[in-house]
């Protein structure tokens, strides 16, 4: 099992937190992940996170193949709340979706898709579009 301050450090610099939706009800859930082109890099990752790996085909041959590790829901809270304390790069976006996380365990997401707390779920997912735009510091 790797360090959680090594994960850390991999995560700051391979690694990403969406907040993602899926479905027709719209449903809003926390989605990380790290890619590479090392893929007994991110196999090892995977044995101390968890989470699904694939392997991502480019069209142009001149390219390496990369690969993906995605890990979502609890498995990828955990994954933040362990390696929290060694985040820099990304520790606000950790934050965040920590209290995604929170804010979602507190209610039960409505299956209609204009309901309040699918539009409460889409506002936490901007709040991470924009914390994820290039060129933030934070």
């Amino acid at each position: 099992m790797l360090s959680y301050e090594y994960l850390a450090g991999f995560f700051d610099g391979e690694g990403f937190i969406q907040i993602s939706v899926r479905g027709r009800n719209r449903q809003t859930y926390l989605k990380i992940g790290f890619s590479n082109n090392d893929e007994e890099v991110l196999r090892d990752v995977q044995s101390s996170l968890g989470g699904k790996l694939n392997k991502i085909q480019h069209k142009n041959p001149k390219h390496k193949d990369s690969f993906i590790l995605t890990i979502i829901g609890e498995q990828a809270k955990l994954a933040l709340v362990s390696m929290m304390p060694f985040l820099r790069i990304k520790k606000h976006r950790a934050e965040l979706a920590l209290e995604f996380c929170d804010w979602r365990e507190t209610v039960k997401q409505e299956r209609h898709k204009n309901s309040p707390l699918v539009t409460d779920g889409l506002i936490w997912k901007q709040k991470m579009n924009a914390l994820n735009q290039r060129g933030m510091v934070n």
